[in-house]
């Protein structure tokens, strides 16, 4: 667990040095301001009438233009979600505000032709002197935070847990020396919700912060043959999990994103283990929570349907696993009993006669020492995996 803090933090802290670093590589250039003049002006992808329109603007937005080519202003906008892009508006729409400055360039001298010395004659030329450009920070309208919800579908690895519930089911069926009709299910798949506030540091570049909530279960039942055994074997395997995140959000396009996240969570993981034999069952049932870091990294995009309103698609990748998990067996059956034992998430072997060890996963008071039992050690629950979410993102 402590090697794998120091990978984490040390991983993190690259992603902080080096993303300003790839956001910022870029020189603004120098710029000078033009006002539109139209009731709604479309600035477009290329100079282009037929070129698609990125941006509309209304009356009296003030621009900042890099360039004229022909008939097209290059201009600079800030979007409605707060980033910084570039297109064209054609001269018809806009105004200038500020007087085109000339500055005339060193004499350029040429020599007419004649014996000897040749007089020289001067020419000059001018070219465009622009103002230094806004910086994005004072880009006006800009936006600087963003809201967002997703929700999709999670798949975890889940690990010891899934391990102990097809080892209790094949230790029965081991003892019986039959194969059972149906199987045990390992958990994976989960439904996941989250929300996240971002902050806009520099164009481009965002601090993240925010939480997931994943949860999912699976149920699965093993019926054998009548025997002194139990009848039918019931397993379910349960994780719960709350991903508290900060991190790092690089827009390498206006549309789409990477992100990289430094994680706390707070798991739960449960289980069911239930045999039947006729009228009669028995069943242990427990529940621990552990808690520790992991890191995530995302990749992403939006499309603005409304302003200042975002369609979100993400794919999130995430690395966590740990034991110490510590909670609560509670053992009950038809007849009424029913003992409750305090401890540790425990994986150990069971020998199931001549058949072989089997894998159990259960809580015990202390680590499993009996005759029969073998290799214990905590149990380690694997929360690693990826999640696909989609949802809304508002920037204001």
């Amino acid at each position: 667990m402590r090697t794998m803090t120091k990978r984490t933090i040390f991983v993190f802290l690259i992603l902080l040095t080096i993303l300003p670093a790839l956001a910022s590589q870029e020189k603004p250039a120098a710029t000078f301001k033009i006002k539109v003049t139209a009731e709604q002006a479309n600035i477009r992808d290329t100079p282009d009438i037929g070129s698609p329109i990125v941006q509309q603007l209304p009356e009296g937005t003030v621009l900042e233009a890099e360039k004229k080519a022909g008939e097209w202003y290059m201009v600079r906008f800030t979007r409605d979600d707060g980033l910084v892009a570039r297109g064209y508006i054609h001269e018809s729409l806009v105004e200038a505000l500020e007087p085109v400055k000339k500055e005339r360039l060193l004499p350029v001298k040429t020599r007419e032709a004649g014996a000897g010395l040749k007089a020289e004659t001067v020419r000059t030329e001018e070219r465009p002197v622009v103002p230094e450009e806004q910086s994005a920070a004072e880009s006006p309208g800009a936006k600087t935070f963003g809201f967002s919800i997703l929700g999709g579908a999670n798949y975890a690895a889940v690990g010891d847990l899934n391990t102990g519930a097809h080892g209790w089911a094949d230790y029965y069926g081991a003892l019986l020396g039959t194969q059972g009709k149906g199987g045990s299910a390992g958990l994976h798949l989960t439904y996941i919700l989250g929300v996240e506030l971002s902050y806009s540091l520099t164009p481009g570049l965002c601090l993240v912060v925010g939480a997931d909530y994943f949860s999912g279960r699976r149920s699965s039942r093993v019926d054998f043959a009548a025997g002194d055994l139990p009848d039918a074997i019931v397993t379910r395997p349960r994780v719960q999990a709350v991903p508290v995140k900060i991190g790092i959000a690089f827009y390498p396009l206006p549309f789409l994103y990477v992100k990289g996240t430094l994680q706390y969570i707070f798991t739960k993981a449960d289980y069911l283990y239930r045999f039947e034999k006729g009228a009669f069952w028995q069943e242990w049932q427990g529940g621990a929570n552990a808690n520790g870091l992991g890191w995530g990294a995302a990749a992403g995009g939006e499309w603005e349907f409304y302003p200042g309103l975002f369609l979100v698609g993400e794919a999130d990748f995430r690395f966590a696993k740990f034991g110490g998990f510590t909670g609560k067996d509670i053992s009950t059956n038809s007849d009424g009993e029913s003992y409750t034992e305090q401890g540790t998430l425990y994986y150990f072997l069971v020998k199931a006669g001549s058949h072989g060890d089997f894998p159990f996963v259960i809580i015990r008071r202390d680590m499993p020492t009996e005759a029969r039992f073998s290799d214990p050690r905590e149990a380690i629950v694997n929360f690693s995996g990826m999640s696909l979410k989609a949802g809304i993102r508002v920037r204001f």
